[in-house]
């Protein structure tokens, strides 16, 4: 269990089972037999089922009507989909970006932005309290990250 700040939090360990076969579901190409998903999982296929039954209920997995074979549902493809809408890609990727900077002592770039008919300002905060910003526009679609001095 994980602790802040030297204290164990609670958890729900239904819920951390649960999540075991949803995350075995989403690291195979192809759908998956509940024998092969509860083994994924560390689970009897017995007791993997009534999550199953569950999780269909509410849109994360879908069960074929004739092979039995488990996907992921409309759900998990919302929850993704969500995921992505709410990740800031330049925040993620600038710690990299700086750490890999200051290793070859040379300057990275961040791109990614050339489908963009809008301008974007970008900053970079960097651990030591220094920024860098950065306006991209539809045809200055990358910045240099450098690392701090």
């Amino acid at each position: 269990m994980k602790q802040i700040e030297g204290r164990e939090q609670r958890a729900v360990q239904s819920v951390e089972v649960g999540g075991r076969l949803l995350i075995a579901l989403s690291r195979h190409a192809a759908t998956m037999s509940l024998k092969d998903l509860a083994a994924a999982a560390g689970l009897p296929a017995s007791r993997a089922h009534p999550y199953l039954v569950s999780f269909g209920r509410l849109g994360l997995i879908e069960q074929d009507g004739t092979s039995g074979r488990y996907a992921l549902g409309p759900a998990a493809l919302q929850l993704g989909l969500a995921c992505l809408h709410q990740l800031d890609p330049i925040k993620a990727a600038a710690p990299v970006a700086e750490a890999l900077s200051r290793s070859v002592d040379q300057t990275v770039a961040i791109d990614g932005l050339s489908a963009t008919r809008t301008d974007v300002l970008v900053r970079v905060e960097r651990l030591d309290g220094t920024s860098q910003t950065a306006r991209l526009t539809p045809e200055q679609t990358s910045f240099a990250v450098t690392a701090a001095p």
